[in-house]
Formats: structure tokens, sequence, C-alpha cells
């Protein structure tokens, strides 16, 4: 079982932009192996999301100070070395990396497809036209790592 997991803030403009990836994926045929979910703000809820599959895909923005918005894949060592606290949107994937590196589960392989963006714009429900124009190549992206994966 791979499982696709995206997090983010439909309220908060570019955040949504990993269910805005899972939609799109949605519409794709995509082999019966793949899980797409959607957790939002799970923070540490989303911990057992990350039992019983063999790989996971994240799908995320991480806020830089960028000119302009792109896509980079990290490991999991990369988004704890830069996003390993709480920020004012909730708790950072490198602190629910570092919580189930603490506890007693086999940890798949996990690859993180994010979003690089400036802070996304609070209580906006539209994404801005740089973070939306990149829904689809991060669809691309992840089929291609799939089709590596399986």
């Amino acid at each position: 079982m791979i499982r696709v997991i995206g997090f983010g803030n439909l309220l908060h403009g570019d955040d949504a932009y990993a269910l805005h990836v899972l939609s799109m994926l949605e519409q794709r045929n995509l082999s019966h192996d793949i899980e797409l979910i959607f957790a939002g703000t799970a923070g540490l809820n989303a911990m057992s999301l990350f039992e019983n599959c063999s790989q996971i895909l994240i799908v995320d923005i991480i806020h830089f100070s960028a000119a302009k918005a792109d896509l980079a894949w990290y490991s999991v060592d990369e988004v704890i070395t830069f996003d390993s606290g709480a920020s004012d949107h909730g708790i950072g994937l490198g602190y629910l990396f570092k919580a189930l590196q603490c506890v007693d589960l086999q940890i798949p392989n996990i690859h993180c497809l994010l979003l690089r963006t400036d802070m996304p714009q609070s209580y906006c429900l539209s994404m801005s036209d740089n973070s939306n124009a990149l829904v689809s190549i991060a669809c691309e992206r992840i089929i291609e790592k799939l089709g590596c994966l399986q």
C-alpha cells in the first residue's frame, strides 16, 4: 500500500495546495494500491496514517521568502532540519516526523513534495496564481514518483 497524504488549511489560500493536488490525482486512473488522504491540519493526530503501508508521499506547503513559488522533493531529515516546531498555522511536518521517530512504529519510506512559497494569506479561500499553476505539475511529479515506487 502506498499512501499520498496531503496537509493544509483550506482557509489559508496557498495552504490548500495539497487538497487541490489530491483532487486532481483522484481524477487519474491510479492503481488500486494507492490511497489518497487529505489530513488537513491533523498534526500529531495524523500519526496513525503512517501505519500499515510501504511508502508515503507527503504533499504540503513550506514557507520560504521566495519571489516565486516552486516545488521540490525533500527527505524526512531535511524537513526536520527546517520545519521542526510549531507555527501560527499549526504543528509542522518536522515536528510530526520527530514524534514518529519516538514511537514504536515501523515507519515506511517517506518522500515529501513541498510547495515552497511565502506565508499564505490567512482567511483567504483562493490560491495565488503562482501556486495554482503548480498543482498540475505536482500531480505529474507524484505520478512519476509512484511509477518508480511500484
